[in-house]
C-alpha cells in the first residue's frame, strides 16, 4: 500500500492500496481490503474514513461488496474510549447499514469493561432489516502479581419469527480479543463459533498468567435462541436445532499461551460443547482440541 502524509497537516494521513483494517474485538471488521483510507489524529481522539473492496475474492462476505466505513473515537478518560462507527455494504440490492456506538477501557484501577451496539437497517439477503445488537462485559483484575482476572459478558442479537428484525453481523469481523491472557481467542465459543444472529450469550471467564507471557483462560458460555428457531444457526455443528425450545445448550474453552521462547509462540485450545434441549434427544457433546506454533523469523 501507499501511505501519505502532508507536512503542512501532519494530523492527515492517506493510505491507499490493500491495508489490514482491524480494532480491538474484532467485532466490527478484522479484513484485508482494498482500499482508500484517510486518517486524522491528535492526542486523545481519531478519526478515519474509507472506501473498500476486496479484489479477487472466493469469500461470499467479501465478493462483489463495495464498503464505506467511518469510524471516531475520542478517550474521554484515562484508558477510557468512546467511540462512535458506521458502515455501509453494498452488493446488488443488498445495501444494508450498521452504525453503532462503544465504551471500553479502565472504569477503575482493577475494573475494565467494554459496550458495543449496533442497529441495522436497509436490505440484506432481500430483506429490509430493522434489528440491534448488544454485547457487554466486565473485568476485575482480583491480583496484580499474576494477574488474576474474573470476567462476565452478555450479548444478544435481535431475531424471532420475522426476518426483518433479525440481526446479521457486518461480515467483516472474527469476534476474536484477550481476556487479558497473551493470547486472543473466539469470546462467543472456539468451537460453537457462532454469529450474533437471534441469540443471547451469557459469558464467565477466569484467568491468570503463570508467567509474564504465558496465560490460562477457562471461559464457559451458555447459549440461548432469542426465539426458538430451525433458522439463522450456522455453525460446525452437523445437528439442528428443532425450533422447540430455546436452549441451545453450553460450551467450555480452555486457552492456553506460552510466548516465552524468543522465535516461537505456543497456543493450546479445548472446547467442550453439550447440546440442550433445542436439539434432538440424539445430538451429542463435541469436543474440539487445537495446537498452534508460530515461528518468528
Amino acid at each position: 500500500f501507499w501511505l501519505w502524509s502532508p507536512a503542512a497537516a501532519p494530523s492527515w494521513a492517506v493510505q491507499v492500496g490493500r491495508q489490514d483494517f482491524d480494532e480491538e474485538r474484532e467485532w466490527l471488521y478484522d479484513e484485508n481490503l482494498d482500499a482508500v483510507r484517510v486518517h486524522w489524529r491528535r492526542s486523545t481522539a481519531r478519526v478515519e474514513g474509507s472506501l473498500s473492496t476486496r479484489w479477487n475474492s472466493t469469500s461470499s462476505r467479501l465478493d462483489g461488496w463495495t464498503n464505506a466505513i467511518l469510524f471516531a473515537e475520542r478517550e474521554v478518560r484515562d484508558r477510557h474510549v468512546l467511540a462512535l462507527w458506521g458502515i455501509h455494504r453494498a452488493n446488488g440490492s443488498d445495501t444494508p447499514t450498521w452504525i453503532g456506538l462503544r465504551s471500553s477501557g479502565r472504569l477503575s484501577r482493577r475494573l475494565r469493561h467494554w459496550v458495543d451496539t449496533a442497529s441495522l437497517t436497509g436490505n440484506l439477503d432481500g430483506v429490509r432489516r430493522s434489528a440491534y445488537a448488544i454485547d457487554a462485559g466486565l473485568r476485575y483484575r482480583a491480583i496484580q502479581k499474576n494477574r488474576t482476572e474474573f470476567t462476565v459478558g452478555w450479548a444478544r442479537g435481535s431475531g424471532g419469527g420475522d426476518s426483518r428484525e433479525t440481526f446479521h453481523s457486518t461480515g467483516l469481523g472474527d469476534n476474536n480479543a484477550r481476556f487479558g491472557g497473551v493470547t486472543g481467542f473466539k469470546y462467543y465459543g472456539e468451537l460453537l463459533e457462532p454469529e450474533l444472529v437471534n441469540l443471547e450469550i451469557v459469558t464467565a471467564a477466569a484467568g491468570f498468567r503463570p508467567t509474564r507471557s504465558s496465560s490460562i483462560d477457562l471461559i464457559f458460555h451458555d447459549y440461548r435462541q432469542v426465539a426458538a428457531s430451525r433458522r439463522d444457526f450456522d455453525t460446525a455443528l452437523e445437528s439442528r436445532p428443532l425450533g422447540l425450545d430455546p436452549d441451545l445448550g453450553s460450551e467450555w474453552n480452555v486457552i492456553v499461551g506460552f510466548e516465552e521462547l524468543r522465535q516461537v509462540d505456543i497456543e493450546y485450545d479445548f472446547a467442550y460443547f453439550t447440546p440442550g434441549r433445542a436439539f434432538p434427544e440424539s445430538a451429542e457433546a463435541a469436543t474440539v482440541h487445537r495446537f498452534k506454533m508460530r515461528f518468528k523469523f
